[in-house]
């Protein structure tokens, strides 16, 4: 009996190590009561359950801006995260996106949308007067966009803070900006939650027709490695290939949701492949 007892334990303690523990900073809380509409929760849920108990998530609340400085100090992942060359010089990047979101667009109030252009370049259009975009601080919107950005630093105000992009909308939604640059679907999700009658208009960006893949980022280190390496691992299943277009076609509508399917297949097959 004694022995197997300490086989026992032997057994619950390799399972114990077995299983990798990742702690994610988000900007704003993870939903615990899953629906349609909690796309990250329903996509972390699934990792753990197709990782058949190898990996377990716990969460921290950190502004965007700092969380990149932590990830220096202790091993962690972000998540929603750009790929950039300086950030995958200071993490490791999983090879699947966590989420897949249509293009980003510039997000205008609709009483205001006729004193914008049809299509929105931000390295030549003047913003009249004391107009302001919303941006969120720490936040990469892409490459080119975060050039254009920098460029014309005067024809924006910055957010940091927690739930950055939130307050964002709500300062758009009080008139202290006159824009921000979103997911229309991000921004529905918000005005449904806080049940705020705010009517909007998504204005395409020049160059911006591509899907946004936001992907997980962990600490530059050997355990930030090993976390990559078991989240692409969970990535790879067929099974979780199926949960993730899912979800992302209750979260989008069918219609945003074919737009995705094709480039999440597309980056499944490369995922494998690299396995």
């Amino acid at each position: 009996m004694a022995k197997f007892g300490i086989a026992l334990l032997w057994l619950v303690s390799c399972l114990s190590q077995a299983q990798t523990q990742i702690l994610l900073f988000a900007d704003h809380p993870i939903d615990i009561h899953l629906s349609q509409e909690t796309l990250n929760a329903n996509i972390l849920n699934a990792l753990e359950q197709h990782a058949d108990g190898q990996l377990h998530f716990s969460y921290q609340l950190v502004p965007q801006n700092r969380s990149w400085r932590m990830l220096e100090k202790m091993p962690a992942c972000l998540i929603n995260q750009i790929k950039t060359p300086e950030r995958q010089a200071k993490a490791y990047f999983t090879h699947f996106p966590l989420t897949l979101y249509p293009p980003l667009r510039l997000i205008v109030a609709q009483a205001t949308a006729t004193s914008w252009p049809a299509e929105f370049t931000p390295a030549s259009y003047n913003l009249p007067g004391n107009n302001l975009i919303g941006l969120v601080k720490g936040r990469s919107y892409g490459e080119a966009l975060d050039i254009a950005f920098a460029a014309t630093p005067q024809h924006y105000f910055v957010r940091g803070g927690t739930e950055p992009a939130e307050r964002t909308l709500d300062m758009l939604i009080a008139k202290r900006i006159s824009a921000t640059v979103d997911y229309s679907r991000s921004v529905r999700v918000y005005l449904d939650e806080i049940q705020s009658p705010f009517a909007f208009k998504a204005i395409p960006i020049a160059g911006e027709n591509s899907a946004v893949a936001g992907f997980i980022a962990c600490s530059k280190d050997n355990q930030g490695k090993a976390m990559v390496e078991a989240l692409d691992m969970a990535f790879a299943k067929d099974a979780m290939l199926e949960d993730y277009i899912k979800f992302h076609r209750a979260f989008f509508g069918d219609e945003e949701g074919a737009f995705l399917e094709a480039d999440i297949r597309a980056r499944h097959l490369s995922l494998k492949a690299s396995h």
